[in-house]
């Protein structure tokens, strides 16, 4: 049985201790808030129709992939390809964001400042196959993207895919799997800014994370506009 530690940190260094106690690669996801491990895809509120959520994504993938063909490089996108499309352009899926760099996990915890709340680092002693998952798995599969786009390479990608049924109407929080979760901290809300200032100095920020001109804009807001 894995035992979840818990820590709260204050700045850079002290996260950078509790992650060294783990000596060596692990997947790590942050949070501004503290959620519940579940995919975009399974945070629907409002939906447009009724069927589960594997009919909403498969409508989902349609539309994306009939509207973008124009923009494709690949036009013979797989479904997996283009699930992963969709995730880079905001729009809901079955994956969930975890990364291999701890820095950028943590740039993630402390991004924004929602309500005030605590921003939280998950770490998992999963590895990414480089196999495409099937459509019909019944696990968790931690799935490592070819390098198809800039930010898959900077923020070091990895994929939670979770099973997805036919009809199914909720997603299983990834809590309740049998995965090796081991670690958890806690970033507290008054020390997000600093930390996202410590991180600007080791090279961590919007124009890193998100390269390209959208990037470089949100760099300039938060420089110059959004103080």
């Amino acid at each position: 049985m894995w035992k979840l530690e818990i820590n709260t940190i204050n700045n850079v260094s002290e996260y950078l201790d509790v992650i060294r106690k783990r000596g060596f690669v692990c997947c790590y996801r942050g949070q501004t808030q503290d959620w519940p491990l579940i995919p975009s895809l399974g945070r629907l509120k409002n939906r447009k129709f009724l069927d589960g959520l594997l009919e909403i994504e498969e409508e989902i993938v349609e539309k994306f992939t009939q509207y973008s063909y124009p923009y494709l490089e690949n036009k013979s996108i797989s479904y997996f390809e283009c699930l992963i499309q969709t995730q880079h352009y905001g729009l809901p899926t079955r994956l969930l964001d975890f990364t291999l760099n701890p820095l950028i996990a943590l740039y993630f915890a402390v991004e924004e400042n929602i309500f005030n709340s605590e921003g939280v680092v998950w770490g998992i002693d999963e590895f990414g196959q480089t196999k495409i998952p099937s459509i019909d798995e019944d696990n968790i599969i931690f799935y490592a993207p070819a390098h198809t786009n800039n930010r898959i390479i900077n923020q070091n990608s990895i994929f939670a895919v979770f099973p997805i049924k036919r009809y199914t109407e909720e997603i299983i929080p990834l809590e309740s799997y049998n995965l090796r979760i081991f670690q958890k901290i806690i970033i507290p809300s008054n020390i997000k800014e600093s930390i996202k200032k410590e991180l600007n100095i080791l090279g961590i920020n919007k124009m890193s994370v998100y390269p390209g001109i959208e990037g470089i804009v949100e760099k300039i807001k938060e420089e110059l506009i959004l103080k």
